[in-house]
């Protein structure tokens, strides 16, 4: 297959899940504006969000733009070795999102009533609720992130842009079945629900493609050290964007009942 053909491939299952995506996403939030509308608990729920978002849009959306090129470089030199590369990433990035998510789950209460102290004590008790759920997800955001890199380097793209449905789909099945009984938390169990979903569905494809896990924690290896140090310049950067985010929502808690939630 050329390397135009390929290209226009890819471009059209990237449309074409970005297409069904949207279609989804609009389906979800004409279902969220009919049940929760502008209200405290859709306050509670973007603020609960704010730090697994922050956290995750740093490590693993920066550290996929340098591990990409660099794994992608030893594929082609060395399967076994990109395999091992990745695993390394994988292990070391799984044990900081665990550690992340205890530490998170913890002190839930200590984070929103300190870091976002505008909140009503309503909107703020439901806002720890959540985040105590949504504190998990953030293990299986990370492993899929690696995931999708290691898919997107073999050029296998179809999988992992399909994927992202699943958590839009989950939300959905939640607030038709479950809303009545769960109320605000189902955007939390949905979430956490189609994540696994996500990863569950992307383990075979990243083996099909011959990905083998190896318990290997060599931070000396060349290519780590390397992604590491490029990294720390990325991750300063994101961390400048994403407290733009916070720092907005932390102000919006100061304002009217559903100031967070119009800001989305």
């Amino acid at each position: 297959m050329s390397i135009n053909i390929k290209i226009a491939k890819a471009y059209i299952i990237l449309i074409t899940a970005s297409f069904l995506g949207h279609i989804l996403s609009m389906g979800k939030e004409i279902l969220v504006a009919n049940y929760f509308g502008i209200s405290i608990k859709m306050d509670a729920f973007y603020t609960a969000i704010t730090i697994p978002n922050l956290i995750n849009g740093i490590i693993v959306g920066t550290f996929g733009i340098i591990f990409l090129p660099i794994f992608v470089k030893y594929k082609t030199i060395n399967k076994e070795e990109a395999n091992r590369i990745a695993s390394i990433a994988i292990n070391y990035i799984f044990i900081f999102m665990l550690f992340a998510s205890i530490i998170i789950f913890i002190f839930s209460k200590q984070i929103i009533f300190y870091g976002f102290s505008g909140l009503n004590t309503e909107t703020a008790l439901f806002s720890i609720k959540i985040l105590k759920i949504l504190s998990a997800t953030m293990v299986f955001t990370g492993l899929i992130g690696v995931m999708t890199w290691i898919l997107n380097a073999y050029e296998h793209f179809s999988a992992p842009s399909f994927s992202q449905m699943f958590i839009t789909i989950s939300i959905i099945a939640f607030i038709l079945l479950f809303v009545k009984q769960m109320g605000v938390y189902v955007f939390a169990w949905g979430t956490l629900l189609g994540l696994i979903i996500q990863f569950v569905f992307l383990l075979p494809f990243t083996k099909k493609e011959g990905y083998n896990h190896y318990f290997d924690f060599n931070l000396n290896h060349p290519a780590l050290k390397k992604t590491i140090n490029l990294s720390l310049i990325f991750i300063s950067l994101g961390i400048i964007s994403g407290l733009t985010l916070v720092i907005n929502r932390i102000m919006a808690s100061w304002l009217p009942t559903g100031s967070i939630a119009a800001m989305g």
